[in-house]
């Protein structure tokens, strides 16, 4: 998506939705997305930071549409209630292997490949053909498959 606010537009993603609020009552009900009109609390990333004053103290700095990047189309609108805290004590781990030193030992260059789709689109089937590829030719490879790592790395 994108996310316009009165002073800033960035690329944007629903990254939770928390729940569903049921107008009639207001109770949470749990919802994996939301039909037009619907109200619902969710977190949204945004690709660069925006300057915002949370809805209760602003209502024209705290409000925002979302906007379908292929349509155009304003496809919701929003009150932000507050930044996303971050915890404090998070801290980059110095590294004795960096990532030059395992690439040339390994005579290759590092790279990542991400598969995305829908479940059973055939990512898994993909990753392992890829994999098989490369490592006829002599790469090192590793599959993070998203099932294995919702069964435990460590099993």
């Amino acid at each position: 998506y994108i996310l316009r606010t009165e002073t800033d537009q960035t690329s944007a993603t629903v990254t939770d939705l928390k729940y569903r609020v049921n107008v009639n009552d207001f109770a949470h009900e749990a919802a994996k997305s939301l039909e037009m009109n619907e109200v619902g609390i969710c977190n949204i990333s945004t690709r660069s930071p925006i300057a915002f004053d949370p809805f209760a103290e602003n209502r024209t700095t705290g409000a925002f549409i979302l906007i379908d990047r292929i349509t155009n189309a304003t496809v919701g609108a929003g009150m932000i209630l507050h930044s996303l805290r971050r915890a404090e004590n998070i801290h980059w781990q110095s590294l004795d292997v960096g990532k030059r030193a395992r690439a040339d030992m390994k005579n290759q260059r590092p790279a990542v490949f991400w598969f995305t789709g829908l479940s059973g689109s055939g990512k898994s089937t993909i990753a392992n053909l890829f994999e098989k590829k490369l490592f006829a030719t002599g790469r090192h490879t590793y599959i993070l498959d998203g099932d294995n790592v919702r069964h435990g790395l460590n099993r």
